[in-house]
């Protein structure tokens, strides 16, 4: 098997920075590191400000209304890969080679309306009809595609890639002001599903904390209604909204914080919390959705959202974590099985088995 034609769907870059263009971003750059051109001749899929260098040895087709309502680009290739099910460019059915689509979650199950959630899962279910493969991100998208989505097709489970510590440069964010060295940390879109107002109403507790909360406001209407609990109960000197921050100002916030918060309720995987177990550093979690499967046994969870409970089960923990002397080695062990290299080292394994 020589120069099998693949085409890589990196569509996701076209959303701006959160966890589909991070996903993206990684497995492209990571792929580029790794595959051996005289196996598979990649072309990415990606959007004309795409973050991958110029010299870089691929070839690059943009997305355009052309590719995407015509579909000319398809028929040359021996594989196309979604790597986020359903993408608008995915071949039609004149496609001859195999078409694999990764499905990240079905959040949209806990977010939207029922007359949406009706046509979401269409959507799914119809795009469902050109694939030969799927892959999982983890056990719970599995079981939750299985329990919504009809489909009859092989699937794989690969656990997303990681940036660990140790490969992002660390810098202090030159607009975040803090008070002292006491901070907490998170990061994350502003939508009602992440449930960032819980951490806020928990910080009345906990006084003696900063927090800082950096991410990309997805929902408007969400991030002033946290605006507002931080003034209701002012705490606009323990609360500090950082907004959308780069790779290098989240590895600084990460490798200073005291912990790390992620009271989401609905995720696929759960990057974040996982980015901070790499620095060593305790992780709360709500126990919802994949973040038990992915965080493991080491993390705290919190089981409901009433501020006091919360506020007890982060002062419960950080004193479990401040006398384990070991629990900061078990956290970056852990962290350390989810790497970038094992992510694209199991894709290409399934992309040669596909091509056989």
């Amino acid at each position: 098997m020589t120069h099998k034609k693949i085409l890589i769907d990196l569509s996701p870059l076209r959303l701006g920075y959160c966890g589909l263009w991070e996903y993206a971003h990684q497995f492209g750059n990571t792929l580029l590191s790794i595959n051996d051109p005289s196996e598979f001749d990649i072309t990415f899929l990606a959007p004309s400000d795409h973050p991958f260098p110029k010299d870089a040895p691929v070839k690059i087709k943009p997305l355009s209304f052309f590719n995407r309502h015509v579909k000319f680009i398809a028929p040359r290739y021996d594989l196309y890969h979604a790597l986020s099910h359903p993408s608008p460019f995915m071949p039609g059915r004149h496609f001859k080679g195999k078409c694999v689509a990764t499905i990240h979650d079905l959040n949209f199950l806990y977010e939207k309306s029922s007359s949406k959630i009706q046509k979401y899962l269409t959507r799914y279910q119809m795009a469902l009809s050109r694939v030969d493969q799927l892959v999982f991100i983890s056990h719970y998208a599995q079981k939750d595609a299985e329990k919504h989505l009809k489909f009859n097709v092989p699937s794989a489970l690969i656990y997303n890639g990681v940036a660990l510590a140790q490969e992002v440069e660390a810098r202090k964010p030159d607009r975040i002001e803090l008070s002292g060295s006491t901070f907490l940390f998170t990061v994350s879109t502003f939508m009602r599903k992440k449930n960032l107002h819980t951490i806020v109403q928990m910080m009345r507790s906990i006084p003696e904390y900063q927090l800082v909360i950096a991410g990309k406001i997805i929902h408007t209407s969400y991030f002033e209604e946290v605006k507002h609990l931080v003034q209701k109960f002012n705490l606009e000197r323990q609360v500090i909204f950082a907004g959308e921050i780069n790779a290098s100002e989240k590895a600084w916030l990460y490798s200073n914080c005291e912990a790390f918060l992620f009271p989401s309720i609905a995720e696929g995987f759960g990057i974040p919390p996982v980015e901070a177990m790499s620095y060593g550093k305790p992780v709360f979690v709500s126990n919802k959705t994949s973040l038990p499967e992915i965080c493991g046994e080491d993390t705290f969870y919190w089981e409901d959202f009433q501020p006091e409970y919360m506020a007890n089960i982060f002062k419960t923990g950080m004193n479990s974590f401040c006398n384990t002397p070991d629990y900061p080695k078990r956290l970056k062990e852990h962290a350390a099985r989810y790497s970038w290299q094992n992510n694209v080292l199991q894709h290409l394994d399934l992309y040669r088995k596909l091509l056989l």
